[in-house]
């Protein structure tokens, strides 16, 4: 597993195979988020295919954690995120962009119930998946293993019938 610092943020994020797995801090500022969404566009550019957000550590949604959100779904979705600058209008861009399409390569765990709750009366739960646990958000992606079957061991084959000149169909 690879580790990645980004400055100082209060933000970690990980490289596990395919995904990358951002653990939020509610300290996430305006100052710093873009970093995040920076190093995970880095990430996905590099190959991962899914971003787990770990939200244990945030107990508020404020502009930042919603913006981080909604910028790292949009990335999910192999599109651009609006710019920061644009505020609550960019915020909006996103949110409509993502309308109706589930972002099926990225999920959130360990949401607090109050912005679980915020989430889905947001309409941002609609396409993106609200999980318990990290464990079960980093299984969510990883299908899981096929036990392999082992084939059928011949049997003898029987006669089904035969008639004089006729040759003997069988059944296995």
């Amino acid at each position: 597993m690879d580790e990645f610092s980004v400055n100082t943020i209060p933000v970690n994020i990980m490289a596990q195979q395919t995904a990358i797995v951002i653990h939020l801090h509610e300290a996430t500022r305006p100052s710093n988020f873009q970093a995040v969404i920076s190093a995970a566009k880095l990430l996905l550019e590099a190959g991962h295919t899914h971003i787990v957000v770990d939200m244990t550590n945030v107990a508020q949604l404020n502009m930042t954690t919603l913006f981080t959100l909604y910028s790292l779904a949009t990335l999910a979705n192999k599109q651009q995120p609006a710019s920061a600058e644009g505020g609550w209008h960019a915020l909006h861009e996103m949110a409509d962009k993502l309308s109706g399409q589930p972002v099926n390569n990225m999920n959130l765990c360990a949401v607090q119930p109050n912005i679980a709750q915020a989430l889905h009366q947001g309409g941002f739960a609609s396409v993106v998946e609200l999980l318990p646990t990290l464990s079960q958000a980093k299984n969510a992606f990883n299908p899981p293993s096929k036990t392999a079957v082992e084939p059928a061991k011949p049997t003898a084959a029987k006669p089904l019938h035969q008639l004089p000149g006729q040759q003997t169909a069988v059944v296995p």
